[in-house]
């Protein structure tokens, strides 16, 4: 007697199971050649429940019944795609569409162009801003730090000295080990009478691929540049004005000639030696009367540093 209502409390709670979900099936198919799709994720919105098309691209999913149920069907290359579940019962036909997805960006590499996904060469693009950053008016001076691989410094201390650049390393004895500058389009020697300014963009090439376009002379990596132009609309003028004070630290702060005039004539007055110019010959040797006379007086600390 205890195994059959066991058996009917089993079959009771079978049955209210399957009284609350109802089974989904339809098939999913490429929108563009209607070819069925195998793999493809279908999952209710929301919820937990989820399967996969099979080979032929045919579901079956159960879904609750007690509300309206929607399934999201994803796959890799298609767009995401959601279709409510139908009352009736009726086998569901889903068409994916394919994504179009941003892979083929084009990368400008010397006089020509390639697709973003087709170039194996490594290539550093730097905006302008990045250059007008830094307050100096050499443009490779500015980049330093942000090429990475790149040995930027100047050749000396002078503020008109060089900048060195050094791409892919010292491969030279006797020639110049210095990258090829190619500026709008043509080559450019004197890389440091560019106006940082005027600098829309960089692209620096630093492998063995810069060869293919420049031959030997990129050898030693390439660094590309392009410069602003002209835009339509009404004039418009900007300035820009960089300023600084540059002092040795810590040093002392030596009197003018008219500085030393008057401390002298005012420690005098204290000790009742000087009163007016007319006791200038008192305090001061003939030189010093002659200097004072026509106002000339040398800064030594400014010839020493």
């Amino acid at each position: 007697m205890k195994k059959i209502s066991l058996l009917f409390l089993l079959l009771w709670i079978a049955w209210g199971a399957s009284a609350q979900t109802r089974q989904i099936t339809g098939i999913v198919r490429d929108k563009s050649s209607g070819s069925p799709l195998p793999g493809v994720t279908v999952k209710v919105t929301g919820g937990s429940q989820g399967t996969v098309t099979h080979a032929d691209g045919r579901f079956s999913l159960s879904v609750p019944s007690e509300q309206k149920a929607s399934l999201q069907f994803s796959y890799l290359g298609y767009q995401t795609q959601t279709a409510a579940v139908p009352s009736s019962g009726k086998p569901l036909s889903i068409q994916l569409e394919a994504a179009i997805n941003n892979i083929n960006e084009v990368v400008v590499i010397g006089y020509g162009s390639v697709r973003k996904s087709d170039l194996t060469g490594s290539v550093v693009s730097i905006k302008g801003d990045e250059v007008t950053k830094v307050p100096s008016t050499n443009v490779m001076e500015s980049l330093q730090g942000k090429i990475p691989g790149a040995d930027i410094v100047k050749s000396n201390g002078s503020s008109n000295a060089g900048t060195s650049v050094l791409l892919r390393g010292h491969r030279s004895i006797a020639g110049s080990n210095g990258p090829l500058y190619i500026v709008d389009g043509a080559i450019y020697s004197h890389i440091e009478d560019l106006n940082p300014n005027d600098v829309q963009s960089i692209e620096v090439l630093k492998d063995a691929s810069s060869t293919a376009i420049y031959g030997s002379r990129g050898a030693n990596g390439v660094v590309i540049i392009t410069t602003k132009s002209g835009k339509a609309g009404a004039p418009k003028v900007s300035l820009n004005v960089y300023g600084g004070l540059s002092e040795v630290s810590e040093y002392p702060h030596y009197m003018t000639g008219p500085e030393y005039v008057t401390f002298q004539r005012q420690s005098y007055r204290t000790a009742g030696t000087w009163n007016s110019p007319a006791d200038d010959p008192k305090i001061f040797n003939a030189a010093e009367l002659n200097d004072i006379k026509n106002n000339t007086w040398t800064n030594y600390r400014d010839l020493l540093i």
